[in-house]
């Protein structure tokens, strides 16, 4: 069976059913990958074609009218961890210039940030955003050049559609299979919205795209002349225990000299007239010894040919617990997330010890062994100034028990080998990370053992004793020669000092809190506590909404439903009475202090009520009383302010 295409080309119809298929497997190659980062190398050309100049063809005769190049870097960690570092340099009077660069991060249902540079000062600038409206705003902030990026639409903003829909392709045709240096390419061609053709090149072994070319499309086509084209490189190995989704480590990735760095073929093929274009010539392998788990350099077309995404592994370290002391430990389970904790004895009672934060706002908590045994617990107890929480085990347990150590000052030492064993990412597995002690507190030890969220809860072990010493609780990662308007003072005054060649460093450091430093537990009930995170998230939710619409951000804002009947009355009465100047002031003050007595809603609750230790001494922004408390005061003075200076605001929102 045939079909006749636009142009009288004749197709057999498996070859869109080719496509789609190859499509679909790539989609799914990508999905199923846990740790993956991807380079894209984007070159937007725009040239005058057909000229005439002497001994050059006119087919291939071109003149560069304008450039634009583009390093897109994603990184992704299952299930839900985020960073997209987007830079721009475009050719202004035939120099390459910075233009643009942004860098989003997001780590599970926490918080989310924008980090955006100022080419004119080189100065950047934060921005904290809510975590739900993540995809949202990199969709606004980014443009419409990078949401048309096909990789990206179908990891990110097409995530829900399936096959070439969710590359933004249209109609996809399988072309040919080329084999470049042993590795097999197949060419598709697709149509886009914006009337250009696309040509796709895929590993077929890999199921990856390695290079796409958009040209104008009939009748588009015409001697000014447009072509983008993009080159992928893919990492496996990031998003791993050595990889974090802060703004400052994503920073690093945009360095300059696009154009140079992304090894960029002959331009003069993108303008030729005769299509299709020729395959990319395949990278060479990375060195003999070098495979995706343990590469030092990206996983380039040659190398990935030979490896199924299914069979990508991650380098594993050598047990170092004895059975005893992996049966001790456990999975922590509920409907908000997923945790680590260990059985032991504190004055002769079984307990499960764990991080409070773990419990969160779960409703139901399931404990189970490495036997697939449930444990079941009853009554919850929180250290008081601690994230730690204990569970008493119900009955007798057969599970074997770790041991606490009683006074770590006396038994560990800095450099002593450590070991962190627990429920790495959530996957419901059991794995070890070891390291060594760092430093250690009145409350607190510090490793070198790179755990990860879903290790909160771990047992930190001293090896040379066998101990659990402290519980693996949080990481801290921060850029320690760069100033981001948030860092302090004496930060500030280095990097003025600071040489300007000077590479940046970065500082990651693990904590867990002693076990053995205590001094009180508080006794929570569960139906309580739920109560009182409801009404902190509540809380947080207003102060996250009050401040999207204090920036004019209406659409995000309106999600709460506390603050959209604010934001309705203010828009209808100035949609009605409000075009002219002082009726629009006084609509908008009046708009200010509706917010204000919604900023000053819950702040009595919050500093006189009766709420557990942990929600008053807690350093996380979700759950900490005192981070919340002093967002509302910031607001509100912002608020004061701004009523003295409502012309700004009514200009932006005319815009």
């Amino acid at each position: 069976m045939a079909i006749l295409a636009p142009g009288g080309l004749m197709l057999r119809a498996q070859d869109r059913v080719g496509a789609e298929a190859l499509l679909m497997r790539v989609q799914a190659t990508y999905a199923a990958l846990p740790n993956l980062e991807i380079t894209m190398a984007i070159r937007d050309l725009q040239a005058l074609t057909g000229l005439e100049q002497p001994g050059v063809e006119a087919a291939t005769a071109y003149r560069l009218m304008g450039a634009s190049y583009q390093r897109v870097v994603l990184t992704r960690r299952l299930p839900d961890d985020w960073r997209i570092v987007s830079q721009v340099e475009r050719l202004t009077q035939g120099q390459l210039a910075p233009d643009r660069t942004l860098v989003f991060a997001k780590t599970g249902k926490g918080g989310a940030a924008l980090l955006a540079l100022n080419p004119a000062t080189r100065e950047p600038a934060r921005t904290a955003l809510p975590a739900r409206l993540f995809r949202q705003e990199v969709k606004e902030q980014a443009g419409a050049g990078l949401q048309r990026e096909p990789v990206l639409g179908a990891l990110f903003f097409n995530e829900t559609e399936k096959g070439a829909r969710a590359f933004g392709y249209q109609e996809a045709e399988l072309e040919e299979t080329t084999e470049v240096n042993g590795v097999r390419l197949a060419r598709l061609t697709a149509g886009l919205a914006n009337g250009f053709r696309a040509t796709v090149w895929v590993d077929e072994a890999a199921g990856l795209i390695m290079r796409t070319v958009e040209v104008p499309g009939a009748p588009l086509a015409g001697p000014f002349r447009r072509v983008r084209e993009t080159l992928y490189q893919y990492d496996f190995t990031r998003g791993t225990e050595n990889a974090d989704f802060d703004l400052l480590q994503g920073w690093a990735a945009a360095t300059p000299g696009i154009a140079a760095a992304a090894g960029f073929g002959d331009e003069r093929e993108l303008f030729a007239s005769a299509l299709p274009l020729q395959p990319p010539g395949a990278a060479p392998a990375p060195p003999s010894g070098l495979r995706p788990g343990n590469a030092a350099a990206p996983i380039t077309a040659a190398s990935a040919a030979n490896t199924s995404a299914s069979s990508l592994s991650l380098p594993v370290e050598e047990q170092v617990l004895n059975p005893a002391q992996m049966a001790a430990i456990v999975l922590v389970e509920g409907n908000e997330g997923v945790g680590s904790g260990f059985v032991t004895k504190i004055r002769g009672v079984d307990f499960v010890v764990t991080n409070i934060h773990v419990i969160g706002g779960n409703e139901k908590i399931r404990v189970t062994s490495m036997g697939g045994v449930a444990i079941p617990v009853a009554g919850l107890f929180g250290a008081t100034g601690r994230d730690l929480a204990i569970l008493r085990i119900e009955g007798e347990t057969t599970v074997p028990g770790l041991i606490l150590a009683e006074d770590a000052l006396k038994t560990v030492k800095i450099g002593d080998r450590v070991a962190v064993v627990g429920n790495r990412r959530g996957g419901g597995v059991a794995t070890q990370v070891s390291g060594v002690v760092r430093g250690i507190g009145p409350d607190r030890i510090e490793v070198d053992a790179p755990f990860q969220p879903g290790n909160s809860g771990s047992p930190i072990i001293h090896l040379a004793t066998g101990e659990v010493i402290g519980i693996a609780t949080y990481a801290q990662t921060r850029r320690l020669d760069f100033l981001d308007g948030v860092l302090g003072g004496a930060v500030a005054e280095a990097r003025k000092t600071a040489a300007p060649s000077a590479e940046p460093k970065e500082e990651r450091r693990w904590f867990g809190f002693r076990t053995d430093s205590v001094a009180k537990w508080e006794a929570i009930d569960l139906a309580q506590w739920r109560a009182q995170a409801k009404r902190i998230e509540e809380f947080k939710s207003d102060t996250e909404a009050i401040y999207a619409a204090m920036q004019g951000k209406f659409k995000d804002a309106a999600v709460n439903n506390r603050v959209q009947p604010h934001i309705a009355s203010f828009l209808d009465r100035y949609r009605r009475f409000g075009a002219a100047q002082p009726q629009a002031e006084q609509e908008l003050e009046t708009f200010f202090s509706s917010l204000r007595a919604q900023a000053n809603s819950g702040v009595k609750d919050l500093k006189t009520g009766d709420y557990y230790d942990f929600f008053r001494t807690s350093e996380y922004w979700d759950t900490s009383i005192k981070l919340q408390l002093r967002a509302r005061e910031e607001i509100i003075g912002e608020l004061k302010r701004m009523s003295g200076n409502r012309t700004a605001f009514l200009a932006r929102l005319r815009q």
